[in-house]
């Protein structure tokens, strides 16, 4: 995981840099590259964090990870895309909607059902 990790996080960054730094435009280079760094060494802390925390079950935190980002980047971001840029009619625009709200519905009910199998009681097999 390591060594792909920087591939892996990319759009992490990407996105999170863009809402969260935006804001710098005005700042020296020196002072975005610094708050740059300090977010992405944040960012990575957070997953070794959340990985020490979730060891004992490495499913259960590839699926929260999963539900927490499986749900924007495949179902809302295409649809907010198409919304944004290609939607003219008032019908595309409201599947483009229904789209958006449903995945927030399924970002909301899989990310509980995987907090909820960490806190469930573990079942010995015999």
């Amino acid at each position: 995981m390591i060594p792909t990790y920087a591939i892996e996080a990319a759009p992490v960054y990407v996105i999170l840099e863009y809402y969260m730094l935006g804001c710098l435009k005005n700042k020296s280079d020196s002072y975005k590259y610094n708050s740059q760094t300090v977010l992405r060494i944040s960012i990575y802390i957070l997953s070794v964090a959340f990985a020490l925390c979730l060891y004992h079950s490495v499913q259960v935190f590839i699926s929260l990870l999963g539900a927490i980002c499986c749900a924007p980047l495949a179902i809302t971001m295409p649809a907010l895309i198409h919304y944004k840029s290609l939607a003219t009619k008032r019908k595309e625009k409201a599947i483009d909607i229904f789209f958006m709200v449903t995945s927030l519905g399924v970002l909301t009910l899989s990310t509980y059902q995987s907090i909820a199998s960490i806190k469930a009681p573990k079942k010995v097999h015999h």
